[in-house]
């Protein structure tokens, strides 16, 4: 070290070509007592900072495990270049024919078959690696006899309770158990981060994390395969994901029994059941003869699936939601404590507990319980509208932490404010009171009547839009509103597509207020109902609804509305439990105000898909119930019409063109006015229907007057 240290002072700092194993010790025992200006060096073939830099190569020191990686060559028996792992009389032997040397395999004792063995029985008997145990001590975390993964301060843990040390991810800033340390270009690294040593495939050619790399073949983790072995439980040939007393299991079959545990033969305690007692009848682990395979949360003591620390996905899942909605004095606030309920309450823990270390909406969840701010519609309004925080918004009004209300609507104003940030502020003055005297003062009418739906949204933001496309035609003409003509805006509607006739709305509140001239938009045609069914196709379809039990119970319901009376699926998805009226004689449909009798057979499907409370979204239904009668994905809002027409039509029933022949038949029958209570249409488009089905009488009689006129005397 004198030597080195005279002719390198920087030694300790920047490491020279060739340095002496001490030099290794020295670095280490510096930075061990605070030294932080000495850097350790690092292995010159993968980089790692250690203090067994024992062999010296060409390029410089290394570890063992680079070391006994450049101890390649070719086997004797083999032929195959690899690592060599033992020296026979013919030559150096890779690992492969050393597991199968006749001087090294033996009979196990505990499988019967000939492997290499890795210990000895008192008895005298070989074990291989499949059979050979431990001792089991007692664990002083969990205090039953395990085998024992670690020794810590407090005593001998075994392998569910052993935590191996933890630290700051270099790459992810999250404190977890470190997979890599640190090396001379790249920082500690968690399990998370770490995807192991990068290669070019053998199987697929791509430069992907790899394994085998020392065989020379690496392969990716996509192509890795592993030898398919019949499933004890299933009996196919597929990849073995564990060996059970019962035999080996493949991966679904091990999920399925893990997460549905049950009443054990031998002992009677709820747990996976994984061996067979002499009868053949399904046991538990430890009455199988494998203690160590009970599943058995140490926490709560029930038997299943085991997430970590020997503890079930429940557990985990209550000390995680506690930590994630702990508030600034590390206590959960009042409000927050039926989201906790309903976040612990679930009926699949293990989705929750995925969601919760995944997904953007948990991380924003709890940030905001973080804050110690109480969490409102308007806290949330304020924030950037992404896919996260509208779903964190259905989680606090599913699970009664927020008041229900229509977000089609509310929607609006933040989308407007957002619009109009980029715009001109003469643009702003005139969009700003059309949007909110006019656009949504009519959609808060619309939502009374819970009639404002996503395509209600759809259409009002198509009014702004075309607004601000006139406004910005009319500044690159250097034309003023007031300045429109007629044919100037002829020819700006002929110049695009026809979602620009919405624009007569905003021409019409401006000409009010005398901001432009009295201007009219054509109208487009409305031509007669095109698609419609034949009468036997219309009755099948109905009958289908009504008697197909393999039908799901919603559809049914709904397909069943649109067919008979012709209602749209838009307005369908609208009604709530409350529509659902009974005077005990029959069952009636409250809908603005008129309540619509039902048949028997529909009255039946209607009141049984208002009792069901099946909950359809992983939070379940807790604090406020669902009011849908229709509920979507999430408890906090309807079905969607668009999807569930799509749903209809897999099941071979057309929305469409079922509504279009319902309606028309109605409109043969009944009057224009009582055709629009009945289906909730408008009274100009009832009075269509009526004159497409030939109920307007008004053309006879005009023109049987005309032909009384022309021959008097003739009836």
């Amino acid at each position: 070290m004198d030597a080195l240290l005279a002719e390198h002072p920087g030694a300790l700092v920047t490491t020279p070509a060739a340095y002496p194993l001490a030099l290794v010790r020295l670095a280490h025992a510096l930075i061990e007592a605070g030294y932080q200006a000495v850097a350790a060096p690092a292995c010159a073939g993968c980089g790692k900072i250690t203090a067994g830099l024992r062999h010296k190569t060409a390029s410089g020191r290394v570890c063992g495990t680079c070391a006994a990686r450049g101890s390649t060559g070719t086997c004797a028996r083999c032929g195959r270049a690899r690592r060599i792992n033992a020296r026979r009389p013919e030559g150096g032997i890779c690992s492969a024919c050393y597991d199968k040397d006749e001087q090294v395999v033996t009979e196990c004792g505990g499988c019967g078959r000939t492997r290499r063995a890795v210990a000895r029985m008192p008895d005298g008997t070989a074990r291989c690696q499949f059979c050979a145990t431990r001792l089991a001590r007692t664990c002083s975390a969990c205090g039953q006899q395990r085998t024992v993964a670690g020794t810590t301060d407090v005593g001998p843990v075994c392998a569910s309770c052993y935590q191996a040390p933890q630290g700051p991810c270099g790459r992810c800033g999250r404190t977890r158990k470190i997979a890599r340390r640190a090396t001379a270009a790249t920082p500690d690294l968690c399990y998370g981060c770490y995807q192991g040593m990068v290669a070019v495939c053998s199987a697929c050619g791509k430069t992907r994390p790899c394994q085998r790399i020392s065989s020379g073949s690496p392969i990716c983790r996509s192509r890795r395969t592993r030898p398919p072995r019949p499933c004890f439980r299933c009996g196919r040939d597929r990849p073995v994901q564990a060996e059970w007393p019962a035999g080996p299991v493949c991966v679904g079959c091990y999920e399925h029994v893990r997460r549905h545990p049950a009443e054990c033969a031998g002992c009677g305690v709820f747990r996976p059941l994984i061996g067979s007692d002499e009868q053949g009848g399904p046991v538990c682990g430890p009455c199988a003869g494998a203690p160590g395979l009970d599943y058995t949360c140490r926490e709560c003591g029930r038997g299943g699936e085991i997430h970590s620390s020997r503890r079930c996905f429940r557990c985990v899942l209550a000390e995680r939601t506690q930590t994630l909605l702990a508030g600034p004095g590390g206590e959960v606030s009042a409000q927050l404590l039926p989201l906790i309920e309903a976040l612990t309450a679930v009926t699949n823990p293990a989705t929750v507990v995925k969601w919760l270390g995944t997904s953007r909406s948990a991380r924003l969840l709890g940030h905001l319980a973080r804050t110690g701010d109480p969490i409102t519609h308007d806290l949330l309004d304020d924030l950037p509208q992404t896919q996260a925080l509208h779903y964190v918004r259905e989680v606090l009004v599913s699970s009664g932490v927020l008041p229900a209300r229509n977000e089609h609507l509310e929607r609006l104003a933040p989308w407007l404010e957002n619009l109009l940030a980029g715009k001109p502020a003469h643009h702003a003055r005139l969009i700003r009171p059309f949007t909110h005297w006019f656009v949504l003062r009519r959609a808060r009418r619309a939502a009374a009547r819970r009639s404002f739906t996503r395509g209600s949204a759809d259409f009002a933001r198509a009014r702004v839009l075309a607004a601000l496309d006139l406004l910005s035609w009319l500044d690159q003409r250097g034309q003023a509103l007031h300045d429109l003509t007629q044919p100037d805006l002829d020819q700006w509607l002929a110049g695009g597509a026809t979602t620009r006739r919405t624009v007569r709305y905003f021409l019409q509140w401006a000409h009010g207020r005398g901001l432009a001239s009295n201007l009219t938009v054509p109208l487009p045609p409305r031509p007669e109902p095109a698609r419609l069914l034949a009468e036997d196709d219309h009755i099948r379809q109905l009958d289908r609804c009504l008697t197909d039990e393999a039908m799901p119970l919603d559809l049914r319901a709904g397909g069943a509305l649109v067919l008979l009376f012709g209602m749209l699926v838009s307005r369908i998805t609208q009604l709530t439990k409350d529509s659902v009226v009974e005077d005990g004689q029959a069952t009636y449909l409250a809908i603005d105000g008129h309540c619509l009798m039902l048949p028997p057979r529909l009255a039946d499907l209607v009141r049984q898909l208002r009792d069901q409370d099946e909950p359809r979204w992983t939070l379940g239904r807790l604090g406020t119930p669902a009011p849908w009668l229709f509920p979507g994905q999430s408890p906090a809002r309807p079905a969607v019409d668009i999807l569930f027409g799509v749903r209809l039509r897999r099941y071979g029933i057309d929305a469409h063109a079922g509504r279009n022949t319902g309606r028309l038949a109605l409109a043969a029958e009944l009057p224009a006015s009582v055709l629009a209570d009945l289906t909730g249409i408008s009274i100009s488009t009832a009075e269509r229907w009526s004159h497409w089905a030939k109920r307007d009488w008004a053309a006879y009689v005009g023109q049987r007057a005309a032909d009384v006129t022309a021959e008097p005397g003739t009836l």
